[in-house]
C-alpha cells in the first residue's frame, strides 16, 4: 500500500490511475540567458504515487529551492491553473496557523510544548483532536485526517461539489482558532502548504515537520456533527427554503419590480446605486482589456465577490441578493460558484451588514495597471478623476481639449519659421522683439 508522507494511503482514480499533486517550488530570481527575468516561482506537477512522492521530497531536500509548497488537494490532471476545479478528492481538513504573530512567547517554546498548546486550545474551542501537527518553521498547521478522502464528484442535478464541505469544515475551525493566529485565507479546498522536510528561509532554514501525531482519523460525518455549528435538518431547511420562489414570481406573466431602485434611478447626486453599478461597468472594461469580455478561472472569485458587495450596498434582501448580482454581470461573468463564494456576503447581509471596500483595496485586488486604469471610472485614481473632472470643466465653458488645442497650436510641428525661410532660433528671437515692442498686442 503506498501511502503519504503522513501515513495516508495515495488514492487513484477508480480504473487504478494516478492523480496528480500540484506542488509550487519558489527561488531567488534571476535572468534567463535570453535576457528575461523569472521570478522565481514554478508550478510543477507531480504524479500522486511513490515515484512522484519521492520526487517531491527530493525537491523538499534541494537547497536551490527556498520553499516547496503542495496541494492539499489532489488533482483529476495536470492544469493550466492550480485552481480549485480540477481537484478530484481532498483526503484531510486542516487549518494554518500563524502562531508566531499571536502567541506570546511561541517561538522560544518546545515542539512537545507548541503541540500542547494547539491541542489544548482545539479542545478548549470544542474541536476534536488535530491528527498531525506539522511545525512549518515559525507557525504550524494542524490536519485531521479522513477515514477516507472526500471525493469531489458531483452527483446532484444542482452540480454543488461536495468539496464545498471541506471549506465549511476548515471555515469554522479557522473561527474558533482564530485567536492563535488561524489563517482565514487558507481555508479554502484549494490551497499549498508547506511540504514537510523542506526547509523555511524565512525562518533562518528552519526544517518543516510533523511535531505531533495522534494516529486518529475521523469521517467527514463525525467532523461535520462535532464542527459545524448547524445539524442537518437546519441545512436542509434553508436549502429548501433557498429553492422557494417568492411569491411575486410564482405569478406568471406578472414582471417582478424594484420600485426602491427604480426611483433611486431618478435622484440627483450620488447613490449606492450609481456607484455600485458604475463599479461593474469598470469589472466589464477590464474583462474587456484583458480576455475580451470574458472572465476566467481564477478571477471569478474576484470579480464576482466585489461585484456582489458593490450590489449589496443598495439591494437589501438576501434572497435575492445574487439573482441582482447576475442580473447585471452575466454578460461577462459566469461563475458556477457564486453563490459559495459570496455566502459570507449574504449572511451579513442578514445582519444588515455588509462589505465596505476602499477604491485602493479594490485595485489592489483586481491587480489594475496604469494602462487599464485610465479607461476606468469608478475605479480610477484620484488624480485620474481630477483631471476628468477639470476637462469636463473646460468643455462645459467651450475650451478646447487640451490634445485638440495643442494639434491646432503646436508650432513644433505646423515649422512656421520653414514657411517664412528662416531658422526656428530666429523665429522666435523675432516674436520676443514683436512683443517686447508690441507690449499690448497679442503674439503675431
Amino acid at each position: 500500500m503506498a501511502t503519504m508522507w503522513n501515513g495516508i494511503e495515495i488514492p487513484k482514480k477508480s480504473d487504478g490511475t494516478a492523480l496528480f499533486w500540484s506542488v509550487l517550488t519558489v527561488e531567488d530570481g534571476r535572468e534567463t540567458t535570453d535576457g528575461r527575468w523569472f521570478h522565481g516561482k514554478l508550478r510543477h506537477w507531480i504524479e500522486a504515487s511513490p515515484e512522484g512522492l519521492s520526487h517531491v521530497q527530493k525537491m523538499a531536500e534541494n537547497s536551490q529551492f527556498k520553499a516547496v509548497y503542495f496541494s492539499q488537494g489532489l488533482y483529476w490532471k495536470p492544469g493550466k491553473i492550480a485552481g480549485k476545479a480540477g481537484i478530484a478528492c481532498l483526503p484531510w481538513v486542516w487549518v494554518d496557523l500563524d502562531c508566531h504573530n499571536h502567541v506570546e512567547g511561541w517561538s522560544s517554546m518546545s515542539f512537545d510544548e507548541q503541540a500542547s498548546l494547539i491541542c489544548g486550545e482545539a479542545m478548549g474551542a470544542g474541536l476534536p483532536l488535530p491528527s498531525q501537527i506539522i511545525s512549518s518553521g515559525r507557525g504550524a498547521y494542524a490536519i485531521w485526517k479522513l477515514i477516507n478522502p472526500l471525493w469531489n464528484v458531483s452527483r446532484k442535478k444542482s452540480g454543488r461539489k461536495p468539496a464545498s464541505v471541506i471549506e465549511a469544515l476548515n471555515g469554522q475551525i479557522q473561527r474558533r482558532l482564530a485567536h492563535i493566529g488561524a489563517d482565514a485565507r487558507c481555508v479554502e479546498f484549494g490551497r499549498i502548504l508547506r511540504v514537510p522536510g523542506s526547509k523555511n528561509w524565512g525562518a533562518y532554514g528552519a526544517i518543516v515537520q510533523t511535531i505531533w501525531d495522534s494516529s486518529l482519523t475521523y469521517s467527514v460525518g463525525d467532523l461535520k456533527a462535532s464542527v459545524l455549528p448547524w445539524s442537518r435538518e437546519q441545512v436542509l431547511a434553508h436549502k429548501k427554503a433557498k429553492r422557494t420562489p417568492p411569491q411575486a414570481r410564482k405569478r406568471r406573466g406578472a414582471p417582478v419590480v424594484d420600485l426602491a431602485a427604480e426611483r433611486e434611478k431618478r435622484v440627483a447626486g450620488f447613490t449606492q446605486r450609481k456607484h455600485a453599478h458604475r463599479i461593474i461597468e469598470d469589472l466589464r472594461t477590464l474583462a474587456q482589456i484583458r480576455w475580451a469580455g470574458e472572465v476566467p478561472e481564477g478571477w471569478r472569485d474576484v470579480f464576482g465577490h466585489l461585484a456582489t458587495a458593490a450590489v449589496a450596498r443598495y439591494h437589501k434582501n438576501p434572497a435575492t441578493l445574487l439573482d441582482e448580482v447576475q442580473r447585471y454581470t452575466s454578460d461577462f461573468l459566469d461563475d458556477p460558484d457564486l453563490e459559495e463564494h459570496n455566502s459570507t456576503s449574504r449572511k451579513l447581509l442578514e445582519q444588515g451588514r455588509a462589505y465596505a471596500y476602499s477604491i485602493r483595496t479594490m485595485r489592489q485586488l483586481l491587480k489594475v495597471t496604469a494602462s487599464e486604469s485610465v479607461r476606468l471610472f469608478a475605479l480610477s485614481t484620484e488624480t485620474e478623476k481630477a483631471a476628468r473632472q477639470a476637462k469636463a470643466k473646460r468643455m462645459k465653458r467651450g475650451l478646447k481639449d487640451r490634445d485638440k488645442w495643442l494639434a491646432e497650436n503646436n508650432a513644433s510641428k505646423s515649422k512656421p519659421w520653414e514657411a517664412l525661410g528662416i531658422s526656428r532660433a530666429t523665429y522666435y528671437r523675432q516674436i520676443k522683439v514683436h512683443e517686447a515692442s508690441h507690449s499690448n498686442k497679442k503674439r503675431a
